[in-house]
């Protein structure tokens, strides 16, 4: 009876699997609150939580390129955390004892000295954390369990809102910009969104910066769709070569014959200087000699 007790919870563990969402991304379906703790076998919850790690754990490497990470995850990093927590709460007393009667969390945390899965937690954790996920949301992640992706804060909202329409402006004028030679006709018609997006980056940065001086802790799902875009304008359409090009040659000629001339005229000036201080030391020791002899002559007319 125990047998068929334990395959029967296993089971049912196994239909706790998560499910695709709309983005591709697994999600595990069901979170801790939803579960019975009291009535779990504590195998049965070994078999939950290495489910959801591997449902993040997959989440997070298909979500590195491009990064979205933080958006894409937040979902099943919260459920597994959710699992995690429920296994060291109140040292696991919610969950059922172990196969070998010692509490749940000292079976599966304790017993084994590799500790699997809390280098697993801290694996997740530390991923989390360098990818500055936590200053991408509100607090509660600004929505719900049962939405696709979680709403970025306001500021970062916009940023993105941005983004995307400076890569519809892309779209829109890659097609022409193929069939013509010479500069990009997307520098032309998108320099002014390119050029507000990236003010609008800046803003960002400095406010994080501030914030803490320490740290750059900006998102890290907006530094790598700032850096992408940045790519793009710069090496796919070669938009900052262009700006560099069209630099008029009689102003660079300008500037360099200005710098020549300053030179020599400061060095002119600095010699003219030096010549008249010679010049004035000249007289001083002639007026000198002048009066010592003078001097002289008075003293022999004092003589005779």
């Amino acid at each position: 009876m125990n047998y068929c007790l334990l395959i029967l919870e296993m089971l049912l563990s196994l239909l706790i699997v998560g499910r695709s969402d709309s983005t591709g991304l697994q999600m595990v379906a069901v979170s801790a609150p939803t579960m019975s703790p009291a009535a779990m076998n504590c195998t049965a919850f070994q078999y939950a939580l290495s489910r959801a790690s591997a449902e993040l754990t997959d989440c997070m490497c298909r979500a590195a390129r491009p990064f979205t990470l933080c958006a894409h995850c937040y979902h099943s990093r919260a459920k597994y955390a959710d699992l995690h927590q429920l296994l060291v709460k109140d040292d696991g007393k919610d969950l059922s004892a172990a196969p070998d009667g010692t509490s749940c969390r000292k079976y599966l945390m304790q017993l084994d000295s590799v500790q699997v899965l809390s280098r697993t937690r801290d694996f997740v954790e530390s991923v989390w954390r360098s990818s500055n996920c936590n200053n991408c949301f509100s607090s509660n992640g600004g929505s719900s369990q049962n939405d696709s992706l979680p709403r970025y804060r306001s500021d970062l909202d916009q940023f993105f809102n941005d983004t995307t329409q400076l890569r519809e402006c892309f779209a829109n004028y890659s097609s022409a910009s193929s069939n013509q030679s010479g500069p990009s006709i997307v520098c032309d018609k998108c320099s002014s969104l390119y050029s507000a997006l990236t003010i609008r980056f800046d803003t960002l940065s400095n406010a994080e910066h501030t914030r803490d001086r320490n740290t750059h802790s900006l998102c890290m799902d907006a530094v790598d769709a700032m850096n992408a875009t940045h790519r793009l304008w710069s090496e796919a359409y070669q938009c900052d070569s262009r700006v560099r090009s069209l630099q008029p040659l009689p102003l660079i000629i300008a500037g360099y014959l200005t710098a020549v001339l300053f030179y020599i005229g400061a060095r002119g000036r600095g010699q003219f200087k030096q010549r008249k201080l010679l010049r004035q030391k000249r007289l001083g020791c002639f007026a000198s000699s002048s009066g010592a002899v003078s001097g002289s002559a008075s003293d022999v007319g004092l003589l005779n």
